[in-house]
């Protein structure tokens, strides 16, 4: 499922999700709670990982009771102990409409791999799908969001 948008002007809202809203999704959390289930899945193409280590990654969640998709813009830093905070979030429906504009944001959101293995095994996939696509050149959306 994706949102029907593909792409915006340049610099105009959504515009840092252009090319990724119909990228190649591969699943990386799922977690069944009392209220339902949330699940994440990472653009493949998004994963990009700089010299010093620092992954950056698009995530999306797809609320089928909403009929929304809500997209992530991640950042993980090089450390040990693995933890990835959110640098801007955006929602919109299946048909393309916008929900949530664009929230900017400078890592404000920590998701910690620290007695969490579900998170663990998420930003390890995260992490080594980067280094997989071996990206010479920074994806687009990093510039404009940072």
């Amino acid at each position: 499922m994706t949102s029907q948008k593909v792409n915006a002007p340049s610099g105009a809202d959504g515009w840092w999700l252009n090319g990724y809203r119909q990228a190649n999704w591969k699943t990386v959390y799922h977690l069944d709670v009392d209220i339902g289930q949330q699940t994440l899945e990472v653009a493949i193409e998004s994963c990009f990982q700089q010299a010093s280590g620092d992954t950056f990654c698009i995530l999306r969640s797809i609320d089928m009771t909403q009929d929304s998709i809500a997209y992530l813009a991640c950042y993980i830093p090089g450390f040990k102990r693995l933890r990835m905070y959110e640098l801007a979030s955006r929602t919109e429906g299946f048909d393309g409409r916008t929900i949530g504009r664009d929230l900017i944001r400078i890592a404000s959101y920590v998701w910690d791999s620290l007695n969490n293995p579900a998170v663990a095994n998420m930003l390890e996939t995260i992490v080594q799908t980067a280094k997989e696509n071996a990206h010479i050149t920074e994806p687009p959306y990093i510039k404009e969001i940072l």
